[in-house]
């Protein structure tokens, strides 16, 4: 699975389907390619994308996520920033 991470402003975003949070055994990964470099997703959150993917409308050319789970960075301050956001973004 390849991807590509961009940023807009809230008010100017696309429209986009929300994947939040996956549950599952946070070892269990599987590597997919964000912007041209490797990264680890947990499985569910890859089977998640894949199954969102599959379902989307046969006319959306582009077809855009977020995923709580790649979009925020879970390490630091910015997770807690974008949390009291969450109401915007759902």
């Amino acid at each position: 699975m390849s991807c590509e991470l961009t940023t807009w402003p809230t008010q100017e975003a696309p429209q986009y389907h929300a994947i939040s949070y996956t549950w599952g055994d946070v070892s269990a990964t599987r590597c997919i390619i964000i912007n041209g470099q490797q990264a680890s997703i947990g499985e569910n959150c890859f089977y998640a994308l894949t199954q969102a993917y599959s379902s989307r409308l046969d006319d959306e050319d582009e077809c855009h996520f977020w995923v709580d789970s790649i979009c925020m960075n879970q390490q630091d301050v910015e997770k807690n920033h974008q949390v009291r956001k969450m109401g915007n973004i759902y």
